[in-house]
């Protein structure tokens, strides 16, 4: 056998290896077939050519945190997050470049402290996009690099509680603080000139709460306040709370309620007319991190595969890095098959990180 197939077999028994050692969800379900992508785990040459190509033009060390479009930030990230600084050490700047569609309102307030004990300097560098929870990470930061194609997005919650309405499969809705003020303001707006008797807010309200309980209401209110109080903590790590408290407020105001859309792209003119201090790069740096992007997060965003029988199926969603390792979350689902229609139900998921691997691969001689 060749040296290039018997490392291919070892790397292929190494991520099976891994696969059946998942444990909770999975462990019970795993099976030979179980694949992990070793290939995709290892840090490729590419993209710690990336990475160092920015830590040489920003003098800085880099962490890299992208994730699938349908993954909501967690707190296992924290976890791993904390892992890489530690193995990193502690810089006078670092970077992080991030791609995420944003999740738990709560996760960057423990993230962004987190990075700062490891760096005097903390910059976000934004290929593509960065919402929601992302954008209150980017708030944290003494200098956000932004591009042609750079996003931030307003940072208003949408939540799931279960007293909300659920769609027709049974899944809560998500509802954010706007949905419910807009229907105020369209009351108030569209009502009859004089004010609203008592006894008319009352059947209004009523009616309301028929289909959105006053109790997840209150939790819907108390998620926008968290937000915003967020915001203006966050962006009180770089800023001076007293003196510049108007400027702070406002910003947190303005990416709360002023721009009546979660889905609003904010661009990197109207993120530094906000106040916030973006840093416009369409050069070296920007095409490093669009680089990383590019090779990275177009797998996240594939299905798993499902050929070849296997009754689980497992894809990545979650890639950090630096230049000396990285870590992958994967996602495993159970397969069923009906016909020619093919189900999945996630039953779990693990954090495996290229060193890992490598300690799995059997050793040079081994069977």
């Amino acid at each position: 056998m060749s040296k290039k197939s018997r490392r291919g077999g070892q790397a292929m028994a190494a991520g099976q290896q891994i696969a059946r050692g998942l444990g909770g969800p999975i462990g019970s379900q795993a099976e030979e077939g179980v694949r992990i992508d070793d290939a995709f785990v290892r840090l490729a040459e590419k993209e710690k050519a990336a990475i160092e190509r920015l830590q040489k033009l920003r003098k800085s060390k880099v962490v890299v945190f992208l994730a699938s479009d349908a993954v909501q930030m967690r707190d296992d990230i924290a976890l791993n997050l904390f892992e890489l600084l530690r193995e990193l050490g502690r810089s006078d700047r670092l970077d992080l470049v991030i791609y995420s569609r944003g999740g738990q309102t709560e996760v960057p307030a423990k993230l962004v402290p987190l990075i700062r004990n490891y760096c005097s300097h903390f910059g976000v560098i934004v290929p593509y996009r960065a919402h929601s929870a992302a954008t209150h990470i980017a708030l944290g930061a003494n200098e956000i690099v932004m591009g042609p194609m750079s996003e931030l997005g307003p940072v208003d919650p949408s939540r799931t509680h279960p007293l909300l309405p659920k769609d027709k499969d049974g899944n809560q809705i998500p509802i954010s603080v706007q949905d419910l003020k807009h229907v105020v303001d369209l009351l108030k707006r569209e009502g009859p000139e004089q004010s609203y008797t008592p006894e008319a807010l009352a059947t209004i309200f009523s009616t309301m709460f028929e289909y959105v309980h006053p109790l997840a209401m209150g939790a819907i209110e108390q998620s926008y306040a968290l937000a915003k109080l967020i915001s203006m903590k966050l962006l009180g790590t770089h800023m001076d709370p007293e003196k510049e408290k108007d400027q702070i407020d406002r910003i947190a105001n303005e990416l709360s309620d002023g721009f009546k859309s979660h889905l609003y792209q904010i661009g990197w003119e109207e993120a530094k007319r906000l106040g916030l201090p973006v840093l416009f790069d369409d050069g070296d740096v920007y095409s490093a991190a669009w680089e990383l992007y590019e090779l990275v997060v177009p797998r996240l965003n594939q299905p798993p595969d499902v050929t070849g029988g296997s009754k689980v199926a497992g894809r990545p969603i979650v890639v950090m890095a630096t230049e000396k390792s990285k870590r992958v979350l994967y996602e495993f689902s159970e397969v069923t098959r009906e016909g020619n229609l093919t189900k999945m139900r996630p039953v779990g998921a693990k954090w495996i990180s290229s060193g890992e691997l490598k300690a799995a691969e059997p050793t040079a001689g081994g069977s």
